[in-house]
Parts: structure tokens; sequence; C-alpha cells
């Protein structure tokens, strides 16, 4: 949660709401208003000393990967750590039978839409 305090995709959630949604995610239930289902061979959390250094949560929408959450903890930011997240999220899925992965990004949310450009995403028609 503190890595989206002071983000444009911050919109004041608590902690005890973002557990309850990442409770329901790793469930396997599927999200009852997108029909999101957790894809966790393809979820990554990047620790060290036991500490959290960034993560990413990756669902299936509409039979393909959606990188729902990728974060970098506030202290390790700019070393790279969602960049590592994200490679070995798409190595994995490599291995997989899927045409495109998505990643819906905010259009007031420029750093992330810079850094998904990095790393070779395409702006796409609007999806609902």
């Amino acid at each position: 949660l503190e890595a989206y305090r002071g983000t444009p995709d911050y919109e004041g959630e608590t902690v005890e709401g973002t557990i309850a949604l990442l409770r329901q995610t790793l469930s396997g239930d599927p999200n009852p208003l997108t029909g999101e289902r957790y894809l966790p061979d393809c979820s990554f959390v990047l620790e060290r000393d036991g500490v959290v250094l960034g993560g990413s949560i990756l669902t299936l929408w509409k039979d393909a990967p959606l990188i729902s959450t990728i974060f970098t903890h506030p202290e390790y930011k700019g070393q790279g750590i969602a960049g590592q997240v994200l490679s070995a999220c798409m190595t994995v899925l490599k291995g997989c039978a899927y045409d495109a992965v998505f990643a819906f990004i905010t259009q007031e949310n420029t750093a992330s839409g810079q850094f998904f450009t990095r790393f070779g995403f395409e702006d796409a028609p609007r999806q609902t």
C-alpha cells in the first residue's frame, strides 16, 4: 500500500481493504466485478533479508494475462526492482500460449506508462 501513496493511482485505500482484496485475489476466486483470476505462477515477490522490495500480481482477464499490480517499496525506488519483477513475469509468460499481456495504466500515471514503454509495451485501444 505504501508503494501507491502519493501516486496518481492512490485513492485513499486502507490497509484493511487492501488485505481483503489481496486475500480474495490469492484465494483463486474470480473478482466479482471483473472476473479476473489470479495467475500464481506468473506473480512474484522480491525480498531481501525479510524485507519485501517489490512484487507483482498477474491475473487472467478476458483470457489474457493482466499485470494487475506491480510495485516497489518506496525506500527502494529507482533501483530496478520493478524491472526485475516485470522481467521475471515476462520470462514465465513467454513459455505460455498467450498472444498478449495487458497492463491498465491510468492516464495520469505517466511514470508507470513510461516504465511499461521501456519494456516494450504499447498503447492499445481502450478496453472495457
